[in-house]
């Protein structure tokens, strides 16, 4: 019965992974999550969520901070690749060519628009910053100030500062 229960852990654990959208991070070529770079500099990504057999479209797009069904982002580099399985290698990605902040687009119907099934990297903020001379001139992008879980931890620190002193 355990491995039964088991077996059946691990088949669901698989069919919810492989029905995420494809993800990709930034890496240096040497295989080290890296997401700033400097101009010259060779940017690879791995990925996971792939399906077998299909093509998809990496791109590097100016950071443009949130992404809408139909946005079409500013593309700088693209590499077309074929997926042998559920992860994609560690794969070169662009050679930096220019300073700026930019994320990691993976385009699953290669449309070049944002839509349903395509992805942009992980988290707040640019996915790649590549720095330059001309670096300082650019926007910063946008980060926020005071993020849930500072809000949170204040909070509870608050809350046993408070049950200490009534107590």
């Amino acid at each position: 019965m355990k491995i039964f229960a088991l077996s059946l852990m691990i088949l669901v654990m698989l069919s919810l992974a492989s029905a995420a959208d494809p993800v990709v991070m930034p890496y240096n070529c040497a295989g080290f999550g890296q997401n700033e770079f400097d101009v010259g500099d060779d940017i690879c990504v791995y990925g996971t969520g792939f399906s077998e057999g299909q093509e998809y479209d990496i791109h590097i797009v100016e950071d443009q901070g949130a992404y809408n069904a139909g946005d079409s982002p500013t593309i700088v580099a693209t590499k077309t690749v074929q997926t042998s399985g559920f992860v994609l290698g560690l794969t070169k990605l662009w050679t930096a060519v220019k300073a700026g902040f930019y994320d990691l687009f993976v385009d699953s119907d290669q449309d070049s628009q944002y839509s349903e099934g395509d992805s942009v990297n992980i988290g707040e903020g640019p996915g790649v910053t590549v720095r330059g001379d001309d670096t300082e001139d650019l926007p910063q992008p946008e980060v926020p100030e005071f993020s849930t879980v500072t809000a949170l931890l204040a909070l509870i620190g608050a809350g046993i500062i408070i049950r200490r002193k009534s107590g």
